[in-house]
């Protein structure tokens, strides 16, 4: 994250299909909507930013997360409070050197107290439904702030997926059937392992 400023936002306007005004990096901006539905998991709210652009907003349990494309830079919506938001810029740099120099170790990792998790999700398609399950780790959630916070993440990521299918001509759309925390640490060598096992 390269910088951090609070955010208006007018989601009454966006929940009516009226367009949204706000500032995204000091420039003047307005959100208009383009689809809205409501999910299994919340609510989600996608269009263009006039002036080039494209957003995805959701709701999940009361927490609003976001995607902004605007102009070259990109940036996240992250509720900090009730009716309170902050919009993060993304560091495109930073992401692209997060898997550089990452240890591959072919060592297996002791997954014995690791218990096993009851799984209602099929991994297959029905149709052009993709049923889905997001696992998250003990670290990835204090890392988000707390459990809702990190299931709105992983939300966000189906809805952004999802209408980039829709922005690509793909009929399938991912369903997600599982949210849950997998109680193995991330500093496992393998982790593709752990998931695997």
């Amino acid at each position: 994250i390269s910088s951090v400023s609070a955010l208006n936002l007018d989601l009454d306007r966006l929940e009516n299909g009226r367009p949204v005004a706000l500032s995204i990096g000091g420039s003047p901006a307005r959100l208009i909507l383009k689809r809205a539905s409501a999910e299994r998991f919340g609510d989600v709210w996608s269009g263009s930013v006039e002036g080039g652009g494209s957003f995805v907003i959701t709701r999940h349990l009361g927490i609003i997360n976001g995607d902004i494309e605007f102009g070259t830079s990109r940036w996240q919506i992250k509720t900090v409070g009730v009716g309170k938001y902050e919009l993060w810029q993304v560091d495109s740099a930073y992401i692209a050197t997060q898997d550089s120099g990452r240890d591959e170790a072919t060592a297996k990792p002791n997954i014995a107290a690791v218990a096993p998790q009851q799984n209602n999700c099929s991994g297959t398609a029905a149709g052009n439904t993709i049923d889905i399950a997001i696992y998250y780790t003990p670290e990835a959630r204090i890392g988000a702030g707390r459990t809702a916070q990190i299931q709105a993440e992983a939300y966000q990521a189906v809805a952004l997926t999802n209408q980039s299918f829709v922005n690509s001509g793909v009929t399938a759309q991912l369903n997600l059937v599982v949210v849950r925390e997998l109680a193995v640490s991330e500093a496992v060598p393998n982790m593709d392992n752990v998931l695997n096992s």
